[in-house]
């Protein structure tokens, strides 16, 4: 958070209530800084998913989990040119 600049891209934010690795409250930190900073930042928080998970959710398989790819795609798709 300290290297949070102005200027600073949009940014996705996507973060697993039950991760025990990183702390949630490290990510709602993080985007209130790129907000007051004035960048645009979605930030969205995920039930029953820890670390990996949060990752593994992305997979063909396990995408019953959360909806983290279709999250990713339509951030990406506010951006297209």
């Amino acid at each position: 958070m300290a290297l949070v600049k102005k200027g600073a891209p949009p940014a996705l934010i996507l973060h697993g209530r039950d991760d025990r690795t990183v702390r949630p409250w490290n990510s709602r930190a993080l985007a209130e800084a790129l907000q007051q900073a004035g960048s645009e930042v979605r930030k969205v928080e995920y039930e029953d998913i820890g670390h990996t998970g949060l990752v593994l959710a992305i997979a063909g398989p396990l995408r019953w989990r959360a909806p983290v790819l279709q999250d990713i795609l339509d951030f990406l798709a506010r951006f297209r040119g």
